[in-house]
């Protein structure tokens, strides 16, 4: 949770989060480059940004953001939300979102500590996401097929981010054409894609925690050292792990 002036780090192209991310223009405009389309936010609007949305955003000087970022994903595998585009919303058409958000801040942000502080975070990711679903953004209606669901489990015992495609074949008795159309149609992403998505969310939460070292993130990761770490996470997120650490 950040409430200040834009950093210079927040002007950012072809940038991929892989948190939702709100922001609520206290002063200048928040833009976003996306594909074809852009979105632009003026003093007293929000602007809520879907998970890993390819992107461009720009800030006028001086512009002075509220700015949340949600880690949010299923335990089934598939992403939260089937259909998602950004969101820019005017603070009467969210009346229940602003003072739970409020009342965040002044407890002490996203990293105040308590169970107070944690039922109040709470609250404002169940608001977040029934606001979102009101504005349209579709969630999934039917959990991942049994097939699928044990094929995740399997990938989830993976340390590393590449997919040995011999053993989970041999494993699962499917091909990985098969298992790549059947991610297509449940998370609409390959398998590979699906995987990388999983590991960067976790890198991110990896290097949120200050007392490991990025080297040690890396070879936990499987990677040979932090220069090939840092480059696939840049692939993934558009920033590099130190960028990320100074969110």
């Amino acid at each position: 949770m950040y409430n200040g002036m834009v950093p210079k780090t927040g002007f950012l192209r072809r940038h991929r989060d892989p948190a939702y991310c709100c922001w609520l223009v206290q002063s200048g405009h928040a833009q976003i480059q996306f594909g074809a389309h852009s979105q632009r936010a003026e003093p007293g609007q929000w602007l809520f940004v879907p998970a890993w949305l390819l992107r461009d955003q720009d800030f006028a000087p001086s512009t002075r953001l509220l700015s949340l970022r949600l880690g949010c994903s299923r335990d089934d595998g598939l992403p939260p939300y089937r259909r998602q585009r950004p969101l820019v919303l005017d603070d009467d058409q969210i009346p229940d979102f602003a003072p739970l958000l409020q009342a965040l801040l002044q407890a002490g942000g996203a990293q105040a500590s308590g169970l107070g502080a944690m039922a109040q975070l709470a609250q404002v990711a169940a608001a977040w996401q029934e606001l979102l679903c009101r504005q349209g953004w579709q969630s999934w209606e039917n959990p991942v097929d049994d097939h699928l669901s044990r094929f995740i489990e399997l990938l989830a015992q993976l340390s590393t981010p590449q997919l040995p495609w011999p053993q989970l074949e041999a494993a699962s008795g499917r091909s990985r054409r098969q298992w790549d159309r059947c991610f297509l149609a449940a998370t609409g992403l390959s398998t590979h894609a699906w995987l990388q998505r999983r590991f960067a969310l976790r890198a991110a939460e990896c290097l949120s925690d200050h007392q490991r070292s990025i080297a040690a993130i890396a070879e936990s990761f499987g990677f040979s050292d932090g220069s090939a770490f840092a480059r696939w996470y840049r692939r993934q997120s558009g920033l590099s792990p130190r960028q990320e650490r100074q969110r």
